[in-house]
């Protein structure tokens, strides 16, 4: 019998490690006070823009997201910012 613990694969980290890097622009807000920055991508799976949230405007958060394609294949990216590619 085995350990479920051992056995569980942690699929969000999997995934990233799989995922191809993505340039991404960054869009701050335009009234800080309403909320947020966002992210813009040209979709490597898809070709279709897709937005993502960027958390603290004073530090947008990059990494690993899940794409936002409404038909095609899906999977994942990870967002870099423009210029690190």
């Amino acid at each position: 019998m085995t350990n479920e613990k051992e056995d569980m694969i942690n699929i969000p980290e999997v995934a990233a490690r799989h995922a191809p890097e993505v340039p991404t622009r960054y869009v701050p807000p335009a009234d800080p006070r309403r909320g947020p920055g966002y992210l813009v991508i040209s979709c490597p799976h898809c070709g279709a823009r897709h937005q993502h949230g960027a958390g603290d405007p004073d530090d947008p958060s990059y990494g690993h997201r899940v794409a936002h394609c409404r038909s095609g294949p899906r999977g994942g990216y990870i967002l870099i910012p423009e210029g690190q590619a």
